[in-house]
């Protein structure tokens, strides 16, 4: 879900409080009072959607740091971001043998990487971002 239906739902979250507050006391809703409450909602919505997607862009970072991955062992990859998501076998026509593919996925970024029988990353086979 995108940054800005955050913001859209705690802002009417924040209508629906606003709203509940006056009639529970007997008043009537003030203008001033539904946009105060409105944008307190809509701050907090960008708020939180940043939380989420800070967790993708550090599991991206964590990627980045480590370089050139072919030749790293699977091993020394998971020490350094943490485990992954998803793996499987697959044949590398290339190679002529049977090899893995991992997959690391957080919060709108997703690497794939390819090991080779002697568990040696050979390379990343899909990665993709997408932080709006």
């Amino acid at each position: 879900m995108s940054k800005h239906f955050y913001a859209i739902l705690f802002a009417l979250i924040g209508l629906l409080i606003v709203s509940f507050l006056s009639t529970s006391s007997g008043e009537r809703v003030q203008i001033t009072d539904a946009i105060i409450g409105m944008g307190v909602g809509c701050f907090i919505g960008y708020f939180i959607a940043g939380l989420i997607k800070s967790k993708g862009m550090i599991l991206q970072q964590e990627f980045q740091k480590l370089g050139d991955l072919r030749g790293l062992r699977l091993n020394d990859i998971t020490q350094k971001v943490g485990p992954y998501q998803e793996f499987g076998n697959c044949y590398i026509q290339d190679l002529k043998e049977w090899g893995k593919q991992y997959t690391w996925r957080q919060n709108g970024y997703t690497i794939t990487l390819l090991f080779g029988a002697d568990e040696l990353c050979i390379g990343i086979t899909h990665e993709s971002a997408n932080f709006n």
